[in-house]
Parts: C-alpha cells; sequence; structure tokens
C-alpha cells in the first residue's frame, strides 16, 4: 500500500466513504424525522450517494448537518438535508476550480472554514489572478501525465482519491512555495495556495502529497492511526511547530511517500539541470523528514495495530532503496 499497486483496495476506498456516509445519513433520517423535511427520500439519497463518486460539498454539508443538529438549529438542518439531497443526485467529476462564489457557491464560505478547522487564526481565503489559475489548469494535467509514465497506478490512486482542485491565494503568500490543504471535512477536495504558482514538478508533489492525506483519513475511518490524546503535542527537527502525534503520523508518511515517487523520478527519467537538481533536492529533504518523523513516532507514539502496519511497511521499503540519508 505505501507504494501504489493495479487493482490495490485504495481505488475503492472512495465507495467505502460513500457507502459510510450514506448509512449514517440513513440511520439520521429515522432518529431525526420529526425535524427533517418529510418530503426529502432518504433511500434514494442514499442510493444515489452510493452509486456514483460525489462531490466534496456533500461530505461538508453533512458535518454541517450534524453540527446543526447538535445546536437545534432546525432551519438549517432543514435546508442542509435538502441541499444533501439535491448535490447527491449530481455526479462528480474530476475538476480544477476557483476559489470563489461563481464556482464554489455556498461552499466558499463552508471550505473557508472547514479546510481552517483548529487554527486559531482563520486565513482569509481568495480567488487567485487569472494567469496563476490558468497555469494550474494547465500543470495539474501535465502533473497526472508524467506520473501516468512513472507509475501508473500511482496515477490512478491519486484520481481515485481527489476529485476537486480548489485554487486559492491567501494574503502575504506570493513569496511562499505553492502548498495544499486537505479535510477529511471535505473528502475528495483538496485546496492549493498559488500565490506563487508552481511548477510541474511542486504540482505532482502537492497532488501526491494531499492525496495520502486523503489515503490516511480514508483508512483510519473505522481505525485511528494513534492513541496519542490530541492534547500532547511533539516538535521535529524540521518541523519545531509542536504537533499532535496523529499529525506527525501523517506529515512522516506523506513525507516517505513523496521520498520514493521522487526516487523513482530519478531512476526512470532523464532529468538534467535545474530539474535535476529539484528532484535529487526534494527526495533528500524528505527521506530526512521521514526518518525524523519515524524516530519520534517510534520513541513516543502509542500506535494502533494500523498504525504499525502503515509505518512498518514504510519504513521497510525505504530501508531497501539505494539512496542514502544525507
Amino acid at each position: 500500500m505505501f507504494i501504489p499497486e493495479l487493482n490495490s483496495p485504495v481505488l475503492r476506498l472512495d465507495q467505502a466513504m460513500r457507502d459510510d456516509l450514506a448509512t449514517s445519513l440513513e440511520r439520521l433520517g429515522e432518529r431525526a424525522s420529526d425535524v427533517l423535511p418529510a418530503e426529502v427520500d432518504t433511500a434514494s439519497m442514499a442510493r444515489q450517494i452510493r452509486s456514483h463518486a460525489i462531490l466534496p460539498g456533500v461530505f461538508a454539508r453533512y458535518y454541517d448537518l450534524i453540527t446543526a443538529l447538535q445546536k437545534q438549529d432546525w432551519l438549517a438542518a432543514e435546508r442542509l438535508w435538502r441541499e444533501i439531497s439535491r448535490w447527491a443526485a449530481m455526479p462528480a467529476d474530476f475538476s480544477i476550480l476557483s476559489f470563489d462564489t461563481n464556482d464554489l457557491g455556498d461552499d466558499a464560505e463552508r471550505y473557508q472554514r472547514l479546510f481552517s478547522a483548529g487554527q486559531s487564526v482563520l486565513p482569509q481565503f481568495v480567488r487567485p489572478d487569472e494567469e496563476a489559475l490558468a497555469s494550474l489548469r494547465r500543470t495539474v494535467p501535465a502533473a497526472l501525465d508524467l506520473l501516468d509514465v512513472v507509475h501508473a497506478a500511482w496515477a490512478a490512486e491519486v484520481r481515485a482519491l481527489i476529485a476537486q482542485v480548489v485554487a486559492l491565494v491567501l494574503p502575504g503568500s506570493k513569496a511562499e512555495p505553492a502548498y495544499g490543504g486537505s479535510s477529511m471535512m471535505v473528502w475528495g477536495g483538496i485546496v492549493v495556495n498559488i500565490g506563487r504558482p508552481p511548477d510541474l514538478l511542486q504540482v505532482l508533489s502537492i497532488l501526491v502529497h494531499e492525496a495520502t492525506h486523503q489515503l490516511l483519513f480514508a483508512l483510519s475511518r473505522t481505525e485511528p492511526l494513534v492513541l496519542n490524546p490530541v492534547n500532547e503535542t511533539f516538535g521535529t527537527p524540521l518541523r519545531p511547530t509542536p504537533r499532535p502525534m496523529n499529525a506527525v503520523f501523517h506529515s512522516t508518511y506523506v513525507s516517505g511517500r513523496i521520498h520514493t515517487l521522487f526516487d523513482m523520478l530519478l531512476q526512470r527519467l532523464d532529468l538534467k539541470g535545474a530539474e535535476l537538481a529539484q528532484v535529487e533536492e526534494t527526495s533528500r529533504l524528505q527521506r530526512t523528514r521521514f526518518q525524523q518523523g519515524c524516530d519520534l513516532i517510534k520513541d513516543k507514539a502509542r500506535l494502533t495495530p494500523l498504525g504499525w502496519r502503515l509505518i512498518d511497511e514504510a519504513c521497510e521499503v525505504i530501508a531497501g532503496q539505494q539512496t542514502p540519508i544525507s
């Protein structure tokens, strides 16, 4: 699983996530039938969700629905229940959208909030300029085409785990390299900050990075990765900001996969000049981050059987690679 394979169970994780969502909505329809709109056919809604890929906004609305019911905001719950039913009928195709109400509608505010969950200061997402957006819309397909050449199973995994890419800019981020973001609450959707428009290799890294977060989200839906409490935080030499162990696990696993992919690029492509230097540096840095994260995990983490299986496989694969840690 650490290195994707053709016909991998990972390709069916989207189906598993949709099955879980449909089952939960069926239960809500029964338990909250006195406050939810009676005209909505819950069984039909659940069938639609199980039958085809759905927009990430359906998952996002589900979490808002849970919050509305907990707060006894019945008007919001009614509206969200109707919206989920309507959106569930719309099959999702892969899309690259801009962060604005024209592309996202109500999801603009919802994504702003859900992708920023847990941050002490809410960042302000804004629409990128047309040139940067057009560049990303060219570069994402090109990056997936390159991944098809280098490792077709990995490309299939990314396509199975990411249905929507939302381009945005954070004020003051033009001096920073592009980066992405994922949220369990917006399954299948990622955001990409393109304050500084990314090149092909950066986009490839972002897609695989965020798809790996999606992979871990789905795998841990029934069993956590770690048992350390959320208020127990840890820093690492390359990322000293203290974070919960689950975040350390995610970043470590992601770094290992990015290193492994970029090591494949070195082996399978005839790279020269700046591209060769970029791939070599990314591979080296991500392997160092992986090793430091593994050391911390093995020292401080309380892993579940799932967590141990994933990290042990990652360590075994990377230990067998020829590229040394420097």
